[in-house]
This record gives structure tokens, C-alpha cells and sequence, in this order.
């Protein structure tokens, strides 16, 4: 069972070749609506599953006694289906497939690039990890300075960093750290965003070493 939540978007995915039983992920790291999202599965596990909710739809002949279900998918998909999320995430992956997915993934890798090589230049800020290839996002901390404190801070500047355990604390706690703030350079960011940003952050750290001179 993969859970394709993160990759989905940042690499290629053919579940052939990974040849996984299950693939997973959740429509808004497409651009989809939220609370709609996707389970691919080989069809002879799927079939092996036993249906967990109960509704219209994936019933083939009810009696007092006794019920049959219908075929895949329906035999797992109970009662009325969330097509509205469902056309939200077609129209996603096919607005993805027209700018291209190479196009993107080069582009991200062109801004992440940037992210690192300006956060690096900034004294007090120290990056976690040094993976061979950074996709996605990058985490770091400020010296003397609470993620959330600076997130709150960066907020008022308009930047919008997410700040807290990141759904990874024994992967922070091998870093010494408890929250950190991270950055997650989409293929909708500008250069110029990324310079806005960064300096946010500086006029952050500035405000804050006042504050503790006092």
C-alpha cells in the first residue's frame, strides 16, 4: 500500500512498474476540491475486500434474508457518490496534464533551488536535511525563534508558511527540533515571490532580535 499523497504531483507514478497493490492519494495535492480523492487497487485484492459501508448503489439483489452486491467498483462505493469532487478532480489532473507535467516538475525544481541557495544566504537560519534531490518543500528553523511565533509574524507580511511538526516529529526529533517552518514553492509561485518571502523573513528576524535586545 503506497500512499501517493505527496508524490502524486512531484514525480512520475505508473502503478505497473511500482507493481503495489494500492495506491492512494488525497485531490487537493492536484489542485482538486477537498474530501475527494483516489484509491487505485489490482482487481483480484479489491475484490477480496468486504464492503464496510452500507447504501444505494452497490447492492445487486436484496431480500429480508439476505443481499448480493454488485461488481467493482460499485460493491465499495455505498450510496450517493461525491461527483461534484469527483468532476472538481477530473478537471484538475486534465488542467495538469495540459500545462505538463515535466513543465511543472522542472520549473518547481528551478524555484526550489532558488528557496535554498536565498534561505542559505540568511544568517540564523538553518535548513533541516540535505536529501540528493529537495521536491515539494524545505524545512528550517530560525535561531532563538518558535516556528509558530514566526509564522504568525510572516502572516502579517502576507507569506503563508506553514509551522509545526509537519506530521514528522521522529523525522524532526533526529534534527534536535520539535516544529520548524516550512516552504512548499508551487508551479504558480514567481521568483518574486520567492525574493518576498525571504525578505519577510529577514524583516521577522530583525523585529525579534529587537525584541530580545529589550
Amino acid at each position: 500500500m503506497i500512499d501517493g499523497a505527496q508524490g502524486i504531483r512531484h514525480e512520475a507514478v505508473d502503478v505497473r512498474e511500482l507493481n503495489c497493490d494500492f495506491y492512494c492519494f488525497s485531490g487537493h495535492k492536484v489542485m482538486a476540491p477537498g474530501g475527494i480523492g483516489v484509491l487505485y487497487g489490482k482487481k483480484e485484492l479489491l475484490e477480496t475486500l468486504r464492503p464496510f459501508r452500507m447504501g444505494g448503489g452497490m447492492v445487486d439483489r436484496v431480500t429480508e434474508q439476505y443481499a448480493t452486491y454488485g461488481p467493482l467498483p460499485t460493491r465499495l462505493e455505498a450510496g450517493t457518490p461525491n461527483y461534484p469532487g469527483a468532476i472538481g478532480l477530473a478537471a484538475a489532473l486534465s488542467w495538469l496534464e495540459q500545462i505538463g507535467k515535466e513543465e511543472i516538475r522542472a520549473y518547481e525544481r528551478s524555484l526550489m533551488k532558488d528557496v535554498e541557495e536565498k534561505l542559505s544566504q540568511i544568517e540564523g537560519i538553518r535548513i533541516l536535511g540535505h536529501p540528493q534531490e529537495r521536491v515539494g518543500a524545505i524545512s528550517f528553523v530560525i535561531e532563538n525563534i518558535h516556528p509558530y511565533d514566526a509564522a504568525s509574524v510572516l502572516d502579517k507580511y502576507g507569506v503563508a508558511l506553514r509551522s509545526g511538526n509537519h506530521c514528522a516529529q521522529p523525522a524532526l526529533a533526529q534534527f534536535g527540533e520539535t516544529a520548524a517552518l516550512r516552504m512548499s514553492p508551487a508551479f504558480y509561485n514567481t521568483y518574486d515571490e520567492i525574493a518576498a518571502a525571504c525578505n519577510a523573513i529577514e524583516k521577522t528576524m530583525e523585529m525579534f532580535a529587537k525584541w530580545m535586545k529589550h
